[in-house]
């Protein structure tokens, strides 16, 4: 999933990455910790940032405090480079909790204030990966992956349809976020549908519905980081 991120735009690699999903309970948390943490091996300052302001989680996954984060920022009562945790064990990434949680988050997501603190980020990391609600749950996420450079759809195995997919994907393109490909996440290696619905080798950019998945363009339908397993 790293490979095909760094490579999915012309030019330079994406800056802001948003992980989203259909539905909960998905694994785009796991999915955005993990991107995270293999972008820091890279020798670059990575940020994780936790834009799930509703049920926050990111903190939990790094045994971190959730007193302060993102919330504290936009609200003024704390400072961007004093709020920001280090993880000892990745020392080039540093992770912002979501916070205490807010009594309007989609008020907070939207306005000025996340907008500055987003380009502050720029200025201070190479990368920053942002963990955002479920799409078809709150519109939380839409407003996150407007603002990201790629927008990662993770779809569990098995547990979203197509129609739900679809729904999640038509209301990113709505939005005009770019959106860069799916991760199937979850997959059985030893299952029969595993080998029937990607071949042999296990490993395929083909789909079964890939006439119903359109690109905005037909250079992004080669270019897209498309489905990757996990």
């Amino acid at each position: 999933m790293r490979t095909s991120l760094l490579l999915s735009n012309t030019g330079q690699p994406p800056k802001f990455i948003v992980l989203t999903s259909a539905t909960p309970s998905e694994g785009k948390t796991t999915a955005a910790k993990n991107l995270a943490a293999i972008l820091a091996q890279r020798d670059t300052r990575v940020l994780l940032i936790d834009g799930d302001l509703r049920r926050p989680n990111i903190h939990h996954r790094f045994g971190l405090n959730g007193k302060i984060g993102l919330t504290s920022v936009l609200t003024g009562a704390t400072k961007l480079e004093e709020t920001v945790q280090s993880v000892p064990e990745i020392p080039n990434l540093d992770i912002l909790p979501s916070g205490p949680v807010p009594p309007f988050p989609t008020e907070m997501l939207s306005s000025a204030a996340m907008e500055t603190i987003l380009k502050r980020c720029g200025e201070l990391y190479d990368y920053i990966v942002i963990d955002s609600p479920p799409i078809l749950s709150v519109t939380d996420g839409v407003i996150l992956a407007r603002q990201a450079d790629a927008v990662v759809l993770v779809v569990r195995h098995g547990k979203s349809s197509k129609h739900v997919v679809r729904r999640a994907r038509d209301l990113l393109l709505r939005a005009g976020a770019a959106i860069t490909g799916i991760v199937l996440n979850a997959v059985d290696l030893n299952s029969p549908e595993y080998y029937g619905y990607y071949g042999y080798s296990g490993y395929s950019y083909s789909s079964v519905d890939s006439d119903s998945w359109e690109s905005q363009t037909a250079e992004g339908e080669h270019t897209n980081a498309g489905e990757t397993k996990r």
